[in-house]
């Protein structure tokens, strides 16, 4: 007499069932949905979907993320660009892609500079809508709010925990984007918190892409001279070029 388990795997199997479909099913397979990986040699640590998670409710919570909806290589344009803008954007994009391939192997930073809406907040967006997608915690905050942020965590103005855990996000994400650097209040606590962050990625070797409309003279005059050295030292620089072209779209 054939036994129950075995009528029972002939039934689904005959059925075209797949056998695993008693296990549970994870969103991520990595973690089982607990949001950490144990790990042998010490604690548990935070699962790319968990950092990635973190990085969603902090775009939200700057109001970023709607940024990110907008701007992403699927919507990119170049048919509004004379030939040469356009092959100056696509070379800049390229790089951007190599970017972002790389990502995992290659540590790299990028500044973008240029004129007011040649591009550079949307190619920041596109990385930032690519990592995102792999699994990547990415802050992306502009200059005025990342600052203020790093404010309210240095002298403890609101909920003190939050503000140091948003600190924490700032220095230990795995890429960090500054937007429109230069439309902040410069002063001597910009300056020092901007030199720790950009000093302490570096020493770290993660990475961060800044964007300015600044020209690099101004950038130089308007920050220490530590700071444009480490920056001009350890990005690549993407000067952008062309019309305005938020203003033809």
């Amino acid at each position: 007499m054939t036994s129950f388990p075995k009528k029972r795997k002939k039934l689904i199997s005959d059925n075209g069932i797949d056998t695993r479909y008693r296990e549970r099913i994870y969103t991520c397979p990595k973690c089982r949905d607990t949001g950490f990986i144990e790990r042998e040699d010490g604690p548990a640590e935070k699962c790319g979907c968990f950092k990635k998670r973190e990085s969603e409710i902090l775009l939200e919570e700057s109001g970023m993320s709607g940024i990110l909806e907008k701007n992403n290589f699927s919507v990119m344009r170049t048919d509004m660009m004379d030939e040469d803008t356009k092959a100056h954007f696509l070379k800049a994009a390229d790089l951007c892609r190599d970017f972002i391939a790389s990502f995992d192997t290659d540590y790299r930073n990028i500044l973008f500079c240029g004129t007011v809406g040649t591009g550079k907040s949307f190619l920041s967006a596109c990385i930032a809508s690519e990592l995102l997608a792999s699994y990547h915690s990415v802050v992306y905050m502009s200059a005025k709010t990342l600052f203020d942020n790093l404010a309210d965590a240095q002298f403890a103005k609101g909920d003190a925990a939050a503000a140091a855990a948003i600190r924490d996000r700032i220095y230990n994400c795995d890429l960090l984007i500054i937007d429109d650097l230069g439309t902040e209040m410069t002063n001597s606590f910009v300056g020092t918190e901007l030199f720790t962050i950009i000093n302490e990625r570096f020493n770290a070797r993660k990475p961060v892409i800044i964007s300015t409309n600044l020209e690099l003279p101004l950038l130089r005059d308007r920050y220490s001279d530590r700071i444009f050295s480490r920056i001009t030292g350890s990005y690549d620089v993407l000067k952008m070029c062309g019309p305005d072209l938020r203003s033809v779209i």
